[in-house]
């Protein structure tokens, strides 16, 4: 239950996040899946993703 409720009042802080996962087996199942993307050149640019991830910072702090 407490779990829970930090997943909502982190989704409410961050804005909704790209996934969520409930057990390890969901998470290496995602991490896989998100390395098989990466081999294909499916990834995102490293400066993209610190963009989104500056952006959601800011948001988080109000700014």
């Amino acid at each position: 239950m407490a779990d829970r409720i930090f997943k909502r009042s982190q989704s409410a802080v961050l804005g909704k996040p790209d996934f969520e996962v409930s057990t390890l087996e969901e998470l290496e199942a995602k991490l896989l899946v998100g390395m098989e993307q990466l081999e294909r050149g499916e990834g995102i640019p490293g400066e993209e993703c610190f963009r989104r991830a500056k952006e959601q910072v800011g948001k988080a702090r109000g700014k």
